[in-house]
């Protein structure tokens, strides 16, 4: 069951026309009308990413850009490939991604976790196509790296960011986690104490899971993914 999810989840035709369906996942989903795709597993800092640029567009008047994005599907990628839209694949540490998520919607399958992002990272890998993969730390720590790829790569011309930028991004992130979880704090999409931990109780789990097959598989494709696709 869970490899037919899987292959339903990779077919644009079959996916995304039925993420159409759905009016909170129709602005989304890949077009040929989307000027840039912002794909990864989830917790990547998928929605530190879209918010911070989408800030910025409105902040410099640049209206019409379409981003596809959150949908942490490999048809989004193969879509993005069909009409050559430029795409960032985000990507974190194994460990890190999957303790977030855990923390985040209160799955308990480790293993589980650890085999989607086998799945979709190695399909990743698989396609013949201009991406450009960033890694969740340098995101986090200076978004301007994946603006100045994005823009080097694919010949765009999207606007850098100065710190202020990112201070109103993390507080309106900070203002609809407080709507979404009210005082549920380990579940903000943002850092704080309560997060962290809940994080290292995770990670205990984690790392005492089939550490030896699923979780150094995942390490080293995170690792060998950082490697071959990541400019220095």
């Amino acid at each position: 069951m869970e490899n037919l999810k899987r292959t339903v989840r990779s077919s644009p035709f079959i996916y995304l026309n039925y993420q159409l369906l759905k009016p909170s996942k129709r602005k989304l989903v890949v077009t040929r009308n989307t000027n840039l795709v912002v794909e990864g597993f989830p917790r990547c800092a998928n929605s530190y990413t879209v918010h911070l640029i989408e800030y910025l567009l409105k902040k410099h008047n640049i209206s019409d850009f379409k981003i596809g994005h959150h949908l942490h599907s490999i048809a989004q990628i193969k879509r993005a490939k069909k009409h050559n839209i430029p795409c960032v694949i985000l990507i974190r540490d194994p460990t890190q991604a999957i303790a977030s998520y855990l923390i985040r919607s209160n799955m308990s399958s480790v293993n589980q976790l650890l085999k989607e992002y086998l799945h979709f990272y190695t399909k990743i890998s698989e396609i013949n196509f201009q991406f450009v993969l960033v890694d969740f730390n340098e995101v986090i720590s200076d978004i301007n790296i994946l603006i100045n790829r994005v823009n080097l790569r694919f010949n765009l011309d999207l606007p850098l960011f100065i710190e202020r930028d990112k201070d109103e991004v993390i507080n309106y992130m900070t203002r609809v986690s407080e709507e979404k979880y009210s005082n549920n704090r380990s579940k903000y999409s943002v850092p704080n104490r309560e997060k962290e931990i809940e994080k290292k109780l995770v990670l205990k789990q984690i790392n005492d899971s089939e550490k030896n097959n699923l979780l150094r598989e995942a390490s080293e494709l995170y690792n060998e993914l950082k490697l071959t696709f990541i400019e220095k």
